[in-house]
């Protein structure tokens, strides 16, 4: 599966002076010390073994740029609510989860491991976030080791259970039409009860149309979005699927997404399904 920032040209070689305190004085500091037992002391080369390694695998600017280290979930608005339905019982998916560090997020802040499942196509970074958060032994996570692609997906016993599914990061792979079909199959892996949700962080645009020069999985450009287009998007999903989704979504100006595309901004975004 192609990743939109993996075909960002001229990738910056790796940098060992990286600077991380400015997430290790804070949450990721925190989660490191109390929930993995890296003393602060430690935690600085800890986590830029863990990034070089996820780097040597593929150059993707997030490892780099330490975003591993943000847990975006925490930041969507709804991240209480996403909390509170995990600790109920709901499960959580986390899509193209990478080192799976927005699972760690909410297991740190309460919610049961048991709840929540995390897919990725490369085993690498399941066992660089078991390295990264040592914590093989305690999380109770199902891990996933799979194309999204594969309808093998959807013979899980989970599949059709979910109450929401996290896509950060994820469906700005496709082209618009792309998207749509991805939706479409994320929906099938809902339990499609009242109030199941969709969350999302995107390269957004404030100009959106397709990005030229970067190529989806089905070959055509990726489509960038900004809250009106995402808005469209899930209208459309709703429309050919017989649903009704509400849908949240703002863009934020963000210094990493710029480094990384020049018109680049952050898309926070969330549909919850409503009956």
């Amino acid at each position: 599966m192609v990743n939109l920032t993996e075909q960002c040209p001229d990738p910056v070689a790796w940098d060992p002076n990286l600077d991380v305190s400015h997430y290790l004085n804070g949450d990721a500091g925190a989660l490191l010390e109390n929930y993995s037992h890296v003393a602060p002391s430690e935690q600085e080369a800890h986590v830029k073994l863990i990034a070089e390694t996820a780097w040597r695998v593929i150059n993707y600017p997030c490892f780099r740029m330490l975003w591993f280290l943000r847990f975006e979930v925490a930041q969507y608005p709804i991240y209480g609510e996403i909390v509170q339905r995990v600790k109920d019982g709901g499960l959580f998916l986390d899509l193209g989860c990478g080192l799976a560090q927005d699972v760690r997020r909410l297991v740190y802040d309460g919610a049961p491991s048991e709840n929540t499942i995390a897919l990725d196509n490369r085993a690498e970074f399941i066992n660089l976030g078991y390295a990264l958060f040592q914590d093989k032994e305690t999380l109770k996570t199902e891990f996933v080791v799979q194309n999204f692609l594969d309808d093998s997906l959807f013979e899980h016993p989970w599949a059709g259970k979910i109450s929401v599914a996290n896509a950060g990061y994820f469906i700005h792979i496709w082209s618009w039409n792309g998207q749509v079909k991805a939706i479409k199959r994320i929906l099938r892996l809902l339990s499609m009860k009242d109030g199941d949700t969709v969350t999302g962080l995107n390269f957004g645009k404030h100009n959106p149309g397709p990005a030229e020069g970067f190529l989806a999985v089905d070959g055509e450009p990726v489509f960038r979005h900004n809250p009106t287009t995402i808005s469209r998007l899930w209208e459309q999903v709703g429309e050919e699927t017989g649903t009704k989704w509400v849908v949240e979504a703002r863009m934020e100006e963000d210094e990493g997404h710029r480094n990384v595309m020049s018109d680049g901004d952050r898309l926070v975004w969330y549909a919850k399904l409503q009956k």
